[in-house]
């Protein structure tokens, strides 16, 4: 079984100098050379801040992510499937 995992990215826009997240490697890096993949925590309070949600697989600095949406217990958000190695 395969399946497409997307790299979130976190990153300073030069528009108006905060933080914002993107999987367009291409736009982290047109805006800030220092961009970085993002944490869970921040995919958390993007959605927070903006009511935005990246959907489907998505490759994190903590790791492999997926966005759940409980339909019965009324309860969302991101779930850590698989934590990186960092050692």
């Amino acid at each position: 079984m395969s399946f497409d995992v997307r790299n979130i990215y976190h990153f300073k826009s030069q528009d108006s100098d905060e933080y914002e997240l993107t999987d367009s490697e291409d736009l982290a890096k047109y805006h800030d050379s220092d961009y970085r993949l993002a944490h869970k925590l921040e995919l958390v309070e993007y959605y927070t801040d903006y009511g935005e949600v990246f959907y489907g697989f998505l490759n994190t600095y903590d790791g492999l992510v997926l966005w759940r949406q409980e339909e019965e217990e009324g309860e969302s958000g991101y779930e850590l499937l698989k934590e990186k190695d960092l050692s």
